[in-house]
């Protein structure tokens, strides 16, 4: 019986709490908090707690107004009072954290940007402005409201209007807005995006992530690289593998190179030939180099595997001079051109004689040009069969129509002193309709194409007497160094459009004969000439008609010039040769050759210069022996290609510092315990 009698005594008191919770004079704030400790606590399963969060939600973008408190403290006691117990703890621990909670929330909501503008209006309510710049985010979409604590006029904290959990997804949802590379794309098609970067870009993306890594380490990506660097473009991506390392070894190779020209790092020698003749001429194609003697050899070197090669010319008669009323006039060299395919050379006889390369000493082809000039200029095409020279008035040009013999296929009447001619050739192997020769009298140049009988005139300027040219196929462009009868013209370098004939520009700063022009070897928009003044200009054809950088410290006239992105290499009459920091305006090193410099031609790793005298018979002992180097000439290679200051040098002298000492001796000085 007592336990029906506990029972029933505690279904009673459950009825009666029932009733009084829901009485209409309960306060709002309790039933806020009724709200709050329902959102809090979804595992309740009171029949009244449902009711109260529908009472007593209010909307999430509306003020919360207090109810007036007529009673004051007593009316917050009677309704703790009527509140279920387990209801009235959980609304105290949630006003106590949320009082706390809103304060930090709308703190960090005012460093983004928003202001709170208090009016003091409606009772001291707080109210929210926001500025018109801020209503769109970075992402473009709406900011969000802010959690904001409207306070009454009692000491009752109010709770924020939004759930705190809300609140972090809603930080997720801004985090989420910036895409982690989280997008699947076809391979294929993140490669062709990943073509337009370049190597640099590349590393970076190879360090965002394992997939951007495999990406940015793709086969085809890095033999794109190693072909636009100018390596192995010969190559397949499909030939090697690991193109990367492939990239990296060729960086690492140029950076050597580079840091060897600066300093002078190389093996540096001689190519000789025997005894009886003096050097008349010189030329060189890639890796083979040749030289033409008054005793009438020409001589061949490979560069590449050491071979020589004397080619024998087709006849050595001597003839009488006509001007004397003794002697006789040899069969010395006056011109030779090489390429990977033929060597001509032309001699003061008005021969001509064709070499092919890998055929033997005796020419494949001879000619004998009839007329009273001497041959004044020869050049070979690098790329085609094709051969023209200078004869007074007159251009022949030859051409091999089955290999390996030649046969002349244009004979020219400029009915002028013919001064200069040069190959314009394309970017083929083949021979096509697009080679072309500019051919330069006194002070007009016009364009030949052969088996065409049109010449398309290119400059025509009177009392501009032509010096040099040069052009370059890849821009079309084509640069005339010009002098002035007059006082106050001066002395300019023309740039024409080939196409079109154009006067682009002309180029000013000199104050004597333009000697020499490169413009073909020279990197994209760029042109260095020589001057009789001994200066080297470098002109930037985008930005100025005057010289971008000009070098002083040549102590005779300019004979040749060549350039690069970063180094300038330039002869003069003297016989020095000076390299120089085209970005820095100074001098790296020098070194001088009692002959005049006639020839100079450098790549990524060799430097070859020929110094020709300009006595061609000097009588050195009664024999007409020429027994001293100084009076033959000489022609030297710089081979910069690999280190040589620990190569050959006993253990001792080898230093474990990262530079190596004295450097011009090619040694290193070092103490035996320097490597312990």
């Amino acid at each position: 019986m007592a336990d029906d009698d506990e029972l029933a005594k505690f279904r009673n008191e459950w009825k009666n709490e029932l009733s009084r919770s829901s009485i209409p004079g309960q306060s709002k704030n309790d039933g806020l908090q009724q709200s709050h400790s329902d959102k809090s606590d979804t595992s309740t399963s009171h029949p009244s707690a449902g009711i109260l969060l529908q009472k007593s939600k209010p909307h999430l973008c509306e003020p919360v107004e207090e109810a007036p408190d007529h009673d004051g403290g007593s009316a917050q006691q009677e309704t703790e009072e009527q509140t279920y117990y387990p209801f009235r703890i959980l609304g105290k621990l949630l006003n106590e954290v949320s009082n706390t909670a809103a304060e930090d929330v709308c703190k960090s909501e005012r460093k983004r940007k928003y202001f709170v503008d208090e009016t003091g209006k409606g009772g001291g309510n707080v109210t929210l402005k926001k500025r018109h710049s801020d209503l769109t985010n970075s992402a473009g979409q709406k900011g969000r409201h802010i959690p904001i604590v409207a306070r009454s006029h009692t000491k009752t904290p109010v709770p924020t209007r939004e759930r705190f959990l809300d609140v972090f997804i809603a930080d997720l949802d801004e985090i989420n807005e910036i895409p982690f590379f989280d997008v699947s794309l076809p391979r294929e098609v993140a490669v062709q995006i990943f073509k337009h970067l370049d190597m640099e870009d590349l590393c970076q993306c190879a360090q965002v992530s394992k997939s951007w890594r495999s990406l940015a380490d793709d086969e085809l990506l890095w033999c794109q690289i190693c072909h636009q660097l100018g390596y192995d473009q010969d190559v397949c991506a499909l030939e090697k593998s690991n193109w990367k390392n492939v990239v990296r070894s060729h960086v690492q190779q140029r950076q050597t190179l580079i840091t060897n020209w600066k300093g002078r790092l190389g093996k540096l020698y001689q190519l000789q030939h025997p005894q009886g003749g003096v050097m008349c001429a010189t030329h060189s194609s890639n890796t083979i180099v040749t030289a033409g003697y008054s005793n009438g050899e020409v001589k061949m070197w490979d560069l590449s595997n050491g071979d020589t090669c004397v080619f024998q010319p087709s006849s050595t008669a001597l003839r009488i001079d006509e001007r004397q009323d003794e002697g006789t006039v040899p069969n010395y060299v006056l011109h030779v051109q090489t390429s990977s395919q033929y060597t001509v050379a032309s001699y003061k006889h008005r021969m001509v004689d064709v070499w092919q390369n890998d055929q033997g000493v005796s020419p494949v082809s001879s000619f004998q040009c009839e007329g009273g000039w001497d041959i004044s200029e020869l050049k070979l095409a690098q790329l085609a069969p094709l051969f023209a020279l200078i004869q007074g008035y007159y251009v022949r040009v030859y051409r091999s129509e089955n290999n390996p013999e030649f046969s002349m296929i244009d004979k020219l009447d400029l009915g002028k002193m013919v001064c200069h001619i040069q190959w314009l050739e394309p970017h083929s192997q083949q021979y096509n309709p697009d080679y072309a020769l500019a051919i330069a009298t006194h002070n007009i140049i016009s364009l030949y194409r052969p088996g065409m009988e049109h010449r398309s005139e290119i400059h025509n300027m009177i009392d501009s007497p032509i010096s040099c040219f040069d052009m370059r196929s890849d821009h079309g462009q084509m640069g005339v160094g010009c002098g002035m009868y007059g006082p106050t013209e001066g002395h300019k370098v023309h740039l024409y459009n080939l196409a079109t004939a154009q006067l682009l520009n002309s180029l000013q700063g000199h104050t004597w004969m333009v000697t020499c022009l490169n413009m073909a070897d020279s990197p994209a928009h760029h042109l260095i000439t020589g001057c009789g003044d001994r200066k080297v200009r470098i002109y930037d054809t985008r930005q100025s008609t005057w010289p971008a950088k000009t070098l002083l410290g040549h102590s005779g006239k300019i004979t040749c010039v060549q350039m690069d992105e970063w180094k300038v290499v330039s002869g003069d009459e003297g016989g020095f040769v000076r390299v120089w920091d085209q970005r820095m305006r100074t001098k790296l090193w020098e070194w001088h050759n009692r002959n005049p410099v006639s020839y100079i031609q450098f790549s990524e790793g060799r430097l070859i210069v020929g110094n020709i005298p300009y006595d061609k018979f000097p009588v050195d002992d009664q024999l007409d022996r020429i027994s001293q180097p100084k009076f033959r000439g000489s022609l030297q290679v710089y081979d910069f290609s690999a280190d040589q200051t620990t190569q050959g040098l006993p253990e001792i002298c080898h230093s474990s510092y990262d530079q190596p000492e004295t450097y011009n001796y090619n040694i290193r000085l070092a103490v035996p315990y320097d490597s312990i």
